[in-house]
């Protein structure tokens, strides 16, 4: 279910079939990268292009820290296709000052959500209790302007929901898991509060069986796909550097768990960002 090689014939019949739905004005949403790091100076015209050949026609840029957010936020001042998200990633929370100045972030028009946040006691990298701090800070803020989170988790679980159960008392949050594990109990929350769940380019490593069966069974309305980039790089071509453009083989994967037709699943998939994201 899963494109090896791109020689592959199934490659090329899923190129052709796409070919078929962009001309009839699909398209396609990156909703999780990360395209404004220092990994793309120099040729992001070039990574840019080679979206656009593949029918990608927004993505959205995320932010891991204030300055980092800030990067962002220039890159979608600058071109139509690309929107960004700000937050501080659990990773670097120790740079956290005052969410007061993210306001002005949030308050333009290309920010699509609040993110990445999260919790990440995988490596204990960084303390604990400032992590779980700084993401109640960053879900306040979300349900006073009414955005939606994008959430890093890992290894956290236990401790993650309780967090979000106080703030899903009313309905007051919506949002999306980052790179979705295949936690079962993330899995039955999210869709307990009708939250998204994101897939990246591992649905298409030989290893991720688990991660293709649980799209299977999570409702088509619920999922969104992402790059991550430059991380997570897919099946055909994992090993180089993640972008863009090959959201498309995740986009084929996750297709082939369906019953739907390509077109009917590309639809989809932008409704939902429409109505998660609002774009």
């Amino acid at each position: 279910m899963y494109l090896k090689r791109i020689n592959d014939s199934n490659y090329a019949d899923f190129l052709n079939e796409l070919n078929d739905v962009i001309g009839n004005g699909g398209s396609i949403t990156d909703t999780h990268s990360h395209i404004h790091f220092e990994d793309y100076s120099g040729v992001l015209d070039a990574i840019l292009q080679r979206a656009r050949n593949n029918g990608v026609k927004k993505i959205i840029t995320i932010g891991i820290n204030y300055n980092d957010s800030l990067s962002a936020q220039r890159l979608a001042s600058q071109y139509r296709e690309i929107y960004f998200a700000a937050g501080i990633h659990p990773s670097e929370v120790e740079t956290f000052n005052d969410k007061k100045i993210f306001e002005t972030l949030f308050s333009d028009k290309k920010c699509v959500a609040i993110g990445e946040i999260g919790l990440d006691f995988f490596r204990n990298s960084t303390n604990r209790k400032l992590q779980e701090y700084v993401f109640t800070e960053f879900l306040t803020m979300s349900v006073y302007l009414q955005k939606p989170i994008i959430i890093h988790t890992r290894e956290a679980t236990a401790e993650i929901l309780p967090i979000l159960n106080d703030f899903a008392k009313h309905n007051e949050l919506k949002g999306v898991f980052h790179c979705f594990s295949g936690d079962e109990k993330l899995l039955d929350w999210g869709l307990e509060h009708n939250f998204y769940f994101s897939f990246t380019g591992n649905i298409t490593f030989a290893k991720s069986d688990k991660l293709r069966e649980l799209l299977k069974i999570i409702p088509t309305n619920r999922i969104l796909l992402e790059t991550d980039c430059p991380y997570l790089t897919p099946m055909p071509f994992r090993g180089k550097k993640n972008e863009s453009a090959y959201v498309i083989f995740t986009l084929y994967t996750a297709y082939k768990m369906t019953k739907m037709t390509l077109q009917e699943f590309v639809i989809l998939l932008e409704n939902n960002v429409k109505n998660i994201f609002g774009i």
